[in-house]
């Protein structure tokens, strides 16, 4: 192996190391969010519509949609076709 393939390799291994060790985890919120358990407790005890989800013990700041089981949504009453 060349002389300049093996330092290439070592600055390559040394650039993953450093890009990899410097990502965080996510986290809920920027001031820490409300306290959770579960993702009825960020919901008011709904289960589905327009939810924010309980990630890491803290309520997450986006919302995502979940559609009922039973079809229907919570902002019409009406069941889907």
């Amino acid at each position: 192996m060349l002389p300049w393939a093996a330092m290439l390799r070592r600055w390559m291994l040394l650039l993953a190391l450093t890009i990899t060790a410097c990502v965080s985890p996510p986290e809920a919120a920027r001031d820490g969010g409300v306290r959770c358990a579960r993702d009825e407790d960020c919901n008011s005890g709904a289960a589905c519509g327009r939810l924010r989800l309980c990630v890491l013990n803290f309520c997450a700041d986006d919302e995502v949609f979940r559609v009922c089981p039973d079809g229907t949504y919570p902002d019409g009453g009406a069941p889907r076709d």
